[in-house]
This record gives structure tokens, sequence and C-alpha cells, in this order.
């Protein structure tokens, strides 16, 4: 799969993380660093993390409720990118149940095209009887 931005900085710090507690030496850093940034894939970047134990990068006191309200927009309304969700949802309930609708009256037309067929068939041979 491919690396995303935020995977490599989210990388970089970790390998930063290792920097500081001693678990990497510098040149062995800017090799990893090289690594990330030349990276395009997860697995390119597991390389890089190879022999170091996967670490969580504390977020900063508030960064949460920081991140929780970024997802509102103002007044606490939802920001766009949620309203193009519900939308997409919205819209995609609509295409089933139309999609529903529209087998449902589909088979009715054939099956009422098929009943008067039949109809104006056996009307027609009882017609051509009676002439006889």
């Amino acid at each position: 799969m491919r690396i995303s931005d935020h995977e490599r900085q989210r990388a970089l710090d970790e390998l930063l993380e290792h920097l500081s507690a001693g678990r990497l030496g510098m040149d062995d850093y800017v090799e990893r660093v090289g690594e990330v940034y030349s990276a395009e894939t997860l697995a390119d970047v597991d390389r890089a993390r190879r022999d170091l134990p996967w670490m969580r990068i504390a977020l900063p006191a508030g960064a949460k409720a920081a991140g929780a309200r970024a997802a509102l927009g103002a007044g606490g309304r939802a920001a766009p990118a949620a309203l193009g969700a519900r939308l997409v949802l919205v819209l995609s309930a609509l295409l089933l149940c139309a999609g529903i609708a529209l087998a449902v009256a589909a088979q009715v037309v054939w099956s009422a095209l098929l009943v008067a067929g039949w109809v104006v068939g056996v009307a027609q041979g009882r017609a051509a009887a009676r002439r006889r």
C-alpha cells in the first residue's frame, strides 16, 4: 500500500524518538531518514524501522480535544467532509430504493404485458371460434 505524507511524518517522528532514546546512532538515524523519505510503500517504511520497537507518538495535551473540535465546524455543525459522507450515504440509500422500485415496476410491467397478451390471444381464439 502506498504511503501518505502523514504516515511518512509519523515514521520520521518515531525515528527521532528512537534517536533521542539512544536506540539509534546519528549515522544510522540519517540513513533511516533517507529510507523513509524515499519510501513509496508502507513496507519500505517498515524496513526503515526493521529492528526498532513500535512506538506510539504521544500527542500534546489537548490534541484529542482539538481534533474533536476540528471535526466540527462553526457553531458545532459537522465539517464539510462529514456532510459529504452523510450526503453519499443518503444518495446511496435513495439509489438503492429507486433500484428496488424500478425492478418491481419492471416485473409488474412485464407480467402485465404477458397477461395482456394471453387475454388478447384467448379473446381472438373465442372470436375465431364464433365465426366458424
